[in-house]
């Protein structure tokens, strides 16, 4: 995504005509999920550099921005069955097409939420207004699933 954003960033510069850059990440990017640290920390950066790139290039008009779904329901997440769901949480999964519609209202500026899914919210919500609310009820319990999950 970052060579895609500056790449971008380059050729509406040097047209002289201002763009929308959307980049599809994850809720991991935006708060920590126990057993996903490369991949909540490469997430992150992705955001971080689009946030960044997004405040050099309001000048030009064009705009950098980033969406964060949770799970997806996917012919992907069925075959990749070491990320699916734990027997002990729900199979909740926001549709492929969800998140499409959501990214596309994100890309054309309409107003909409870039966090992606009800609960994922929820998670987005808590860590906004108490991070350690989150650590204590969210993180600490899904951390014991995982722990769980590698003694079996």
């Amino acid at each position: 995504p970052s060579r895609a954003a500056l790449a971008a960033a380059a050729f509406w510069r040097e047209r002289r005509i201002p763009g929308r850059f959307v980049a599809v990440l994850s809720i991991a990017g935006r708060r920590a999920v126990p057993g996903e640290a490369y991949y909540g920390a490469s997430k992150a950066a992705v955001a971080r550099f689009l946030e960044v790139l997004d405040l050099e290039e309001r000048g030009s008009g064009s705009r950098f921005l980033a969406v964060y779904p949770g799970r997806i329901r996917s012919s992907l997440r069925d075959s990749a069955r070491w990320y699916g769901p734990r027997d002990e949480e729900p199979d909740y999964a926001a549709s492929a097409e969800e998140v499409a519609r959501r990214t596309v209202d994100v890309l054309l500026g309409r107003r909409g939420r870039r966090v992606i899914g009800f609960r994922e919210q929820l998670i987005d919500l808590a860590d906004r207004i108490s991070p350690a609310l989150y650590d204590s009820v969210l993180a600490r319990r899904r951390s014991r699933r995982e722990k769980g999950s590698r003694a079996r």
